[in-house]
């Protein structure tokens, strides 16, 4: 995968940010830029442009993806249009 290749994944449920670095996320929301901070949390960028944590559970990459080492194969239509 190339490095410069941008990943996102699709909010499968609500979260309320609960941290200060963490971002409230609503559910069909597109989430760009993620990076894989821990086993339980990434980084991401919602739609209004703020970036901060949001868990791993609550992001779908698609039937085919993975969390770790981040394949982008069969990303959900969202993540194929220009937005990403």
């Amino acid at each position: 995968m190339a490095s410069d290749t941008e990943i996102c994944g699709v909010v499968t449920q609500d979260y309320t940010a609960q941290y200060d670095n963490d971002i409230s996320i609503r559910k069909g929301e597109v989430i760009r830029n993620l990076q894989q901070i821990n086993e339980h949390w990434l980084a991401g960028t919602v739609p209004n442009g703020k970036r901060g944590f949001v868990p791993v559970g609550h992001i779908d990459f698609g039937k085919n993806a993975k969390v770790r080492g981040m394949v982008t194969k069969n990303l959900p239509k969202a993540c194929k249009g220009s937005f990403c």
